[in-house]
């Protein structure tokens, strides 16, 4: 078993790609769907290593921030990338919202270990609703 990286120097900022760019990097990667026209108008960050993109995430601002994709290359899976951006990304932003999937625990366990707090059950109970600030939270 090769042995996995979790400390690498890993830098997370604002995209540089152009917009287009930013949703060619997602069409590469072959478990992701694609992305609406409402992430279309999000803003993009990055996680470089090395000078090489491993990892994007989309923001929208709308309202309250909410992190409405993520996406770290196969090859660099379990380097900490997920990690690295959300970190970046709470520096930024006040409010940081999201959703995960009832059934997806490694979502859940990362959102949770980065200082996102359950709110509450999507409308049909598939999704849980995530954000940064402490307050109303509902486990119904």
């Amino acid at each position: 078993m090769a042995s996995i990286d979790t400390d690498p120097d890993i830098t997370v900022g604002y995209s540089r790609l152009s917009p287009n760019a930013v949703w060619c990097f997602f069409d590469e990667i072959d478990d992701v769907p694609n992305l609406t026209a409402a992430e279309e108008q999000g803003e993009a960050w990055e996680a470089l290593l090395d000078g090489d993109r491993i990892g994007t995430a989309v923001v929208g601002t709308v309202g309250t921030s909410f992190l409405s994709r993520i996406i770290i290359t196969p090859n660099a899976r379990r380097m900490s990338v997920a990690t690295a951006i959300f970190d970046r990304l709470q520096d930024v932003y006040w409010c940081l919202r999201c959703r995960v999937h009832k059934d997806n625990q490694a979502g859940i366990r990362l959102v949770e270990s980065t200082g996102f707090h359950r709110k509450r059950k999507g409308r049909y109970g598939e999704l849980w609703w995530y954000d940064t600030q402490l307050n109303n939270v509902d486990d119904k």
